[in-house]
């Protein structure tokens, strides 16, 4: 695999085959509904690795992802996708349906025009769960949750420069360590499916319940341009700078928490709070208006 990309981002599927994973994925109903309408098309394609370098930023295009198998690896199945999250809730919801492992990775080349970001998550198929990231946003941050896995070199970790904690170099090392090698992972590929959206679903939104609450407080949320309201429940209390960079085309945001959850400057910066209506509790009107950030926007109502 030719290595040389701005961004790139893979997920691994653990004990797993290509019909099964197949299987899964056209059983979900936002793609189920889609396909009779020629909105989706699923088809066997030859592994283009390469169109997936790069990704287009934001989730107001349609989607498409690759996923396959080599003989090289077996049991295991890759998946490549355009959007910049790496299709992070599809993903896991595949790893759940699957009962599997999952591995997910983010690697990129930091410039002026293209911010950095290092992740390496791993779901084991009981539920255990481990991230490692490094995001740039005005400054570079750092991230980790889960007990570290064995392979780990903890040592990274402590370097004062917060980017070199967590890198391409380290990311790909601790793939090695789980008998993947990046770069033949396109190599005598057996099998290979690709989805490709031409069209919407009808308009809607989304509830972020979809993932558990301790997910949504690290992972980036990807909408498609129908998308276009936010349900936030009242179990959510944080919620990261890169929650919702990928929600330009959000009008609405429903908030069920008498108390705002804690956001940072650019959770929302996506989203134009000068028209985005902020729905929220009865009686929580002046707690809103006097909260960080949430005071940014200018439309406000409560709910009965």
């Amino acid at each position: 695999m030719n290595t040389t990309f701005d961004y790139f981002t893979l997920s691994i599927f653990m004990d797993c085959d290509v019909e099964s994973l197949t299987e899964k994925l056209l059983n979900f109903p936002y793609y189920k509904e889609a396909i009779p309408d020629n909105k989706v098309f699923v088809y066997k394609d030859q592994l283009q690795i390469e169109r997936y370098f790069n990704h287009t930023s934001g989730g107001a295009h349609f989607e498409q992802f690759s996923w396959w198998s080599s003989r090289r690896y077996p049991n295991i199945v890759f998946l490549c996708s355009n959007m910049s999250d790496g299709l992070s809730g599809t993903s896991n919801h595949l790893r759940k349906a699957l009962n599997c492992t999952l591995l997910r990775i983010r690697m990129s080349t930091p410039s002026v025009n293209e911010p950095g970001c290092f992740w390496f998550q791993y779901n084991s198929h009981d539920g255990k769960e481990r991230i490692i990231y490094a995001l740039e946003e005005d400054r570079w941050f750092f991230y980790e949750r889960g007990e570290p896995l064995p392979f780990e070199n903890p040592d990274y970790y402590k370097r004062r420069i917060i980017k070199n904690r967590i890198n391409n170099e380290i990311i790909i090392e601790y793939l090695s360590k789980c008998g993947i090698d990046l770069f033949d992972i396109d190599k005598d590929v057996d099998q290979c499916m690709t989805l490709e959206r031409k069209a919407w679903n009808n308009p809607g939104g989304y509830e972020v319940s979809m993932f558990d609450t301790t997910k949504v407080k690290c992972l980036s949320i990807h909408l498609p341009a129908s998308e276009t309201y936010i349900k936030i429940p009242s179990g959510i209390s944080t919620l990261k700078p890169v929650t919702f960079e990928g929600c330009k085309n959000i009008t609405s945001i429903i908030v069920k928490g008498e108390t705002p959850p804690t956001i940072a400057d650019s959770t929302f910066a996506v989203i134009d709070k000068k028209s985005c209506v902020l729905h929220i509790p009865k009686g929580s009107k002046e707690v809103y208006q006097n909260a960080q950030y949430w005071n940014e926007f200018q439309h406000v109502v409560e709910m009965e």
